[in-house]
């Protein structure tokens, strides 16, 4: 049986996923995504995310895989 992950375990796990992206090459999207943080264009820090937009962004990006 698996654990339920913190919240900070989500950011992390969010956090290494776009840096993995934006490293390795896959950068469809992950460079409008990059811009869009950096202009503060709708996307809101994940430190900023409420737990629920935290779970949902984890589960549609990375889902239970990772637990």
């Amino acid at each position: 049986m698996s654990k339920e992950l913190t919240r900070e375990e989500m950011i992390d796990a969010l956090v290494d996923y776009h840096i993995h992206d934006i490293t390795s090459g896959e950068l469809i999207g992950e460079l409008e995504f990059l811009s869009d943080v950096l202009r503060g264009n709708d996307w809101i820090p994940y430190n900023f995310q409420t737990i629920e937009e935290i779970k949902a962004t984890y589960q549609e990006l990375i889902g239970d895989d990772n637990k």
